[in-house]
């Protein structure tokens, strides 16, 4: 009997492994991420998760989770790795699949201090007709044309953000700041300044 029950098992935990994320729904993965705790074994589930296609629920809730903690403007290796997590989390946002949690975006747009989480935070801001956050895109778009600053290349990534965010912006400056993007009279690489004008174009055609 112990021969039989041994193969079982193992057979059963393989299926109830692969069962899709949408099949259990969000709940699960979300007790699942709770019962880990260290940042290195969460790094790993939800890098499995955003393979697998958790849903906004889940991302929600994680990012609250991080949020409260202000993970996005801390230091130290543990604080890194829950960076990466964050990082992860912000990417899972679109117009398809938006946030519920736009407010907390928007702060780590508006405060982090690694570009990398700034810019998946603006890019995460596409996810709704948030006209607040996209006043405040356009305004950021308007003073990184200005001058490169003391990082040039973080700046013009944070700039492309922000004009993929102003493609759907109802906003009033909106359009003045993707012209402003999109003259030959800024500092920006020729691939921010052609990612403006194409911008520029679809928004005129009423994509």
């Amino acid at each position: 009997m112990k021969t039989v029950c041994a193969p079982l098992f193992l057979l059963l935990l393989v299926v109830n492994l692969s069962v899709p994320v949408a099949a259990r729904g969000d709940d699960y993965y979300i007790a699942y991420y709770d019962s880990n705790t260290a940042p290195q074994d969460r790094l790993a589930l939800v890098t499995d998760f955003a393979q697998r296609g958790a849903g906004s629920e889940f991302w929600d809730h994680v990012l609250s989770d991080l949020h409260g903690r202000r993970v996005y403007a801390a230091g130290g290796n543990e604080e890194l790795l829950n960076q990466k997590i964050l990082g992860i989390v912000l990417a899972q946002y679109s117009p398809d699949k938006p946030s519920s949690r736009l407010d907390d975006i928007f702060t780590i747009a508006r405060t982090a201090t690694n570009v990398d989480l700034k810019t998946m935070a603006v890019y995460a801001l596409r996810s709704a007709d948030y006209k607040v956050a996209h006043d405040w895109v356009a305004d950021t778009l308007f003073m990184l044309a200005m001058a490169p600053g003391d990082d040039p290349a973080g700046n013009a990534q944070v700039a492309a953000a922000c004009i993929a965010t102003l493609y759907h912006a109802t906003v009033p400056l909106a359009d003045s700041a993707l012209m402003m993007a999109a003259s030959e009279s800024n500092w920006f690489p020729d691939s921010v300044r052609e990612r403006a004008s194409a911008v520029i174009a679809m928004r005129a055609e009423g994509r």
